[in-house]
């Protein structure tokens, strides 16, 4: 069975590699045609929509109790999707709003300890932020964004009550807001707007918490980065 799991979750990396694969190649593909052109590209307003992947662990006092009984907690690799827009102040300085879907978390690897199933939680996921292109050349932009973000658990972390009978004050948050920031590759055609982007999402919420004999077990996310390409449709004339 456990080799049966080995090879599932290794053909589910590779179906993600090949969606981001070719989400590059296609986006790659679009830009090239429009590179050649002319283009004043500032008071824009942008919709669109994003898909990618994202990589995120954990840790915490729980995560230790985890480790100690011969079993392991790994990196977990998910699906990034959502819709997103993105307004220019300048031709340099934007602003961008997002919505989008993510699971955060980590992989479960043993069969030792009374909770061994992967320990994810699925957000709802909005990110607020304010970007700076570096680059602007021929419709060609490289920017840089920061800003807060806020998480709402759509899928929290679950748990079987019947394992944690003797602990007290067990807690699963469903909200976390975090600090995010990352880099924006853009090319730009007289209506759309292809991009290719990663960020970094300096996430450290206690998504799981529990008490169990004057002692407190928890655990917190450990950041997670994502990588992910997308199109933008010219809402405003200009």
């Amino acid at each position: 069975m456990s080799h049966l799991n080995h090879c599932l979750i290794k053909q589910s990396s590779r179906q993600r590699f090949s969606l981001f694969f070719f989400l590059c190649c296609f986006i790659f593909c679009l830009a090239t045609n429009c590179r050649a052109q002319e283009i004043s590209v500032k008071h824009k307003a942008f919709v669109g929509i994003k898909a990618g992947i994202s990589r995120s662990s954990i840790k915490g006092t729980e995560v230790n109790l985890i480790r100690s009984g011969g079993d392991d907690i790994k990196p977990v690799m998910g699906i990034v999707f959502g819709v997103l827009f993105k307004y220019g102040f300048t031709e340099d300085l934007y602003g961008k709003l997002e919505a989008f879907h993510i699971v955060k978390g980590a992989r479960y690897v043993g069969s030792t300890f009374y909770e061994h199933q992967n320990k994810v939680v699925t957000y709802l996921e909005f990110p607020l932020l304010i970007g700076y292109n570096l680059i602007n050349v021929r419709g060609l932009k490289l920017g840089i964004e920061a800003g807060p973000a806020f998480h709402y658990a759509i899928g929290p972390y679950k748990y079987d009550p019947n394992n944690y009978i003797n602990s007290a004050s067990i807690r699963t948050p469903k909200t976390m807001l975090s600090p995010v920031a990352g880099i924006d590759l853009s090319f730009y055609n007289k209506v759309m707007n292809y991009f290719i982007g990663a960020r970094y999402d300096l996430d450290s919420k206690k998504f799981f918490y529990r008490e169990y004999a004057g002692t407190h077990y928890y655990m917190q996310h450990k950041g997670t980065v994502s990588v992910s390409a997308g199109i933008l449709l010219k809402l405003s004339k200009g």
